[in-house]
């Protein structure tokens, strides 16, 4: 085998390394997740879908003195396979329901972390809950 055959067959081996790569346990899990922030006051639940979104999601606060949930019906995932929301919604009289963000990143197919933001929601101020990390794991296909 002369120098010229060994490049070339170095360099289909390398490219058929990296095309094998490709994609191998980057894409997240279709189905239905569920999480909570650190501290334990928000429970987090969505639905990831093969088109790359987020779909009907739920962030509830599970507080008795300031209960408060929230949906969201789609938020999509980038090619980096994170996402950000900022959450500004009102309620059907126009009161401010809903002011914060979300985000969060995929961190293999069944595990995502993120953080949540909720300044307000309802009638009701969260002052401390700012940048809470929060962790979701994949549950069940849909």
């Amino acid at each position: 085998m002369n120098k010229r055959q060994k490049i070339w067959r170095i360099l289909v081996c390398v490219l058929c390394l990296a095309l094998s790569s490709c994609g191998s346990g980057t894409s997240q899990k279709s189905g239905h997740w569920v999480g909570k922030t650190k501290n334990g006051n928000w429970s987090i639940e969505f639905d990831a879908n093969v088109a790359g979104q987020l779909d009907n999601i739920e962030i509830i606060h599970e507080e008795t003195l300031n209960p408060c949930s929230f949906q969201i019906t789609k938020i999509p995932i980038k090619t980096n396979r994170s996402f950000d929301q900022e959450l500004k919604y009102a309620d059907l009289t126009n009161v401010l329901g809903v002011v914060g963000s979300i985000n969060g990143k995929f961190i293999n197919n069944s595990n995502i972390s993120g953080k949540l933001t909720i300044t307000m929601c309802g009638r009701t101020f969260f002052a401390y809950e700012k940048d809470l990390p929060w962790k979701a794991n994949w549950v069940q296909s849909n």
